[in-house]
């Protein structure tokens, strides 16, 4: 008499370690400092990572996959402006600032670099880094133009002039390191004495 066959159920997956993802998208993100979009390859991250291929592979299928990925996991900026200028910018002044102690900065100009060869990347690089963290501090002018801190008009100009004077501290430092506090708050002096508004 034959034995009947028992079931036998499909154990579930394992569950995919989120801690290791993280660790592989800051290996590529290093990676794409360092190399570029354009010499940017699985191998050298999963080296990085010290991780095989394959197990980035199953994550993502090419390096292209791998890259757009890296980029779209940097936190977007959350601002939510309090219409004290001196104090928004600080805040905003200060995540600049902490970006730029990362690879942030030599990322951006890597991609920017490549944007011709890449347009993707760049692409999704302004999408999810330049212009958020752009809206946030055009907002935060906004604010102070609602509370009477700074003249009427467009901040277009402020916003570029802000960012742009913390770039160039940092490009005018010995192995471009970031704007110290004290150079950030004298910074926002400057900004609100140019922004002041007109004497009545």
């Amino acid at each position: 008499m034959s034995t009947p066959a028992t079931s036998n159920p499909k154990r579930p997956g394992r569950r995919r370690d989120e801690s290791l993802t993280v660790r592989i998208l800051e290996a590529a993100r290093e990676e794409i400092a360092t190399v570029g979009a354009a010499d940017f390859s699985i191998r050298q991250v999963a080296r990085r990572a010290e991780v095989s291929r394959k197990t980035i592979t199953a994550r993502w299928q090419n390096s292209d996959e791998l890259l757009l990925a890296a980029i779209g996991a940097i936190d977007l900026v959350e601002f939510e402006p309090t219409g004290d200028l001196e104090s928004d910018l600080f805040t905003l002044g200060a995540m600049f600032v902490d970006g730029l102690r990362s690879d942030t900065l030599e990322l951006q100009l890597r991609l920017t670099a490549d944007a011709g060869k890449h347009p993707e990347a760049y692409s999704l690089l302004q999408r999810h880094v330049l212009e958020p963290r752009s809206r946030a501090l055009a907002a935060a002018l906004r604010a102070a133009q609602k509370a009477g801190q700074i003249r009427e008009g467009e901040v277009t100009w402020l916003v570029r002039a802000f960012f742009g004077a913390l770039l160039s501290c940092t490009f005018q430092h010995p192995n471009r390191s970031s704007p110290s506090t004290d150079e950030l708050r004298d910074l926002i002096a400057q900004m609100k004495s140019w922004a002041a508004p007109e004497p009545s």
